[in-house]
C-alpha cells in the first residue's frame, strides 16, 4: 500500500464485510518473513470459506453429541478413527514446532490442510457410518470427533480467536484461551484408512474418466493375490465412493470389458457393460478424438510456421507449446480408452 498511490485498503471495511478472523487468517497465511504480501479480496474470501467449514463442521459434531463423551479406548475404534488420530497427532505436532519457531504462516496451513482436507472433507463424512453403527462404535466416533474438534480449535485459537471461542463455549466450560495446549497421545495406525482413500481416489477417477454424475453408484472390484483385510473395508468404500457393491476378487481372472486402475496392491476395476452404453461411449469418444486431432493440427502447423516463430515473444511460444503438449496428451487418453472400449464391445 502506498500513500502517494492511494491504494490503501481501510481494515475496519475488511473486517465489516469478512469478519476479524478471516481478515487475521488471510494475513498470516499470505505472510512469509522479508517478503511484502500481495493483497487479494479473492484470499480473504477463500478464508471466510474456511470459516465457514469450521462453522459446518462443529454444528456437526454438535448434532451428534449426546451429553459427555466417553474416554476413548484404543482397541474399540474403527477404522477412520484410528486414522483421524494419527493425523491429528501429526498436526499438533507440525503446528506447535511452527508457532515456536515463529513460522505463523506455515503454523496456519498446517491446521488449514488438516482442518478442511483431513477432518472434513474424510472423516466427518467416514463418521457418518460409525453415528450409524452399534452402540459402542457410536459412542467411540462421539468422542473421536470431540476430541478432535476441540484440539484443533486450540490449535486455531491463536489465529482465529473469536470462531473459536463462540465454538468452544458451546462444548465446554471456561474459555479456550484458559485451556491447556494439546500435546500428541497414543500411537494410532490409520493404514487401513489410507488403503480405503486410495480406493476411493481410483473409484471416483474411474467414474469422471467414463463421464458418470457423481451420485451414479457403480460396481467396485478389486484384483488382489490375498485379501489381506480388504473385505472389511467393503462397507467404508461402498458409503465413501458410492460404490454399489465393492468385491474382492483373489487370484480370480480380470475381466476385459472394464475399465481399471493400478494400485499399490492390486487393481481395482469397473465393469464397464454394468455402468455405461458401450457403443453411446465410443461413439462420444470418436468426436473427442476428432476434435483433439484438429487441434494439434492447427497447433502443428503454426509451430512450424517460420513467420510466427521469428515473430512471436518466447513466452507466447512456449504457451502454444504447452497447448500442444497437452491436446496430445488428452489424445493419447482418449485413444487409450477407445482401444478399451472396442475389445470390450467385440467380447
Amino acid at each position: 500500500m502506498s500513500k502517494s498511490l492511494g491504494n490503501g485498503i481501510d481494515p475496519l471495511d475488511i473486517i465489516k464485510d469478512y469478519g476479524a478472523d478471516t481478515l487475521r487468517f488471510t494475513l498470516l497465511t499470505g505472510a512469509a518473513p522479508g517478503n511484502d504480501i500481495r493483497f487479494q479480496l479473492e484470499k480473504v474470501e477463500a478464508s471466510r470459506n474456511f470459516a465457514n467449514k469450521i462453522w459446518n463442521a462443529a454444528r456437526f459434531v454438535l448434532m451428534n453429541l449426546e451429553g459427555d463423551t466417553e474416554p476413548i479406548i484404543q482397541d474399540k475404534l474403527d477404522i477412520p478413527s484410528r486414522w483421524i488420530l494419527e493425523r491429528f497427532n501429526v498436526a499438533v505436532a507440525s503446528v506447535t514446532a511452527n508457532l515456536e519457531k515463529y513460522e505463523l504462516g506455515e503454523a496456519a496451513r498446517a491446521i488449514y490442510d488438516f482442518l478442511w482436507n483431513e477432518f472434513c472433507d474424510w472423516y466427518i463424512e467416514a463418521a457418518k457410518l460409525g453415528l450409524a453403527g452399534d452402540s459402542g462404535t457410536r459412542k467411540m466416533t462421539q468422542a473421536v470427533l470431540k476430541k478432535v474438534l476441540m484440539g484443533s480449535l486450540q490449535l486455531l485459537h491463536p489465529i482465529m480467536p473469536f470462531i473459536t471461542e463462540e465454538i468452544w463455549q458451546q462444548l465446554e466450560t471456561g474459555s479456550i484461551a484458559l485451556s491447556s495446549w494439546p500435546k500428541t497421545d497414543g500411537a494410532y495406525d490409520g493404514r487401513q484408512f489410507e488403503t480405503v482413500m486410495e480406493l476411493v481416489w481410483a473409484v471416483r477417477n474411474i467414474r469422471s474418466e467414463l463421464n458418470l454424475s457423481p451420485g451414479k453408484k457403480i460396481p467396485a472390484w478389486l484384483y488382489v493375490d490375498a485379501d489381506k483385510g480388504y473385505s472389511e473395508l467393503s462397507p467404508l468404500v461402498c458409503h465413501l465412493a458410492r460404490a454399489s457393491e465393492f468385491k474382492v476378487m483373489v487370484q480370480e481372472t480380470k475381466p476385459t470389458e472394464a475399465v481399471g486402475r493400478t494400485l499399490g496392491f492390486g487393481e481395482l476395476m469397473v465393469p464397464l457393460k454394468e455402468v455405461i452404453d458401450i457403443k453411446q461411449e465410443i461413439q462420444r469418444l470418436e468426436k473427442e478424438r476428432a476434435r483433439l486431432d484438429k487441434e494439434v493440427e492447427r497447433l502443428e502447423k503454426k509451430l512450424a510456421n517460420s513467420g510466427f516463430m521469428s515473430k512471436a515473444p518466447q513466452s507466447v511460444i512456449d504457451t502454444e507449446r504447452e497447448k500442444l503438449g497437452d491436446y496430445q496428451g488428452k489424445r493419447e487418453q482418449v485413444l487409450e480408452r477407445l482401444n478399451q472400449l472396442q475389445r470390450a464391445g467385440s467380447h
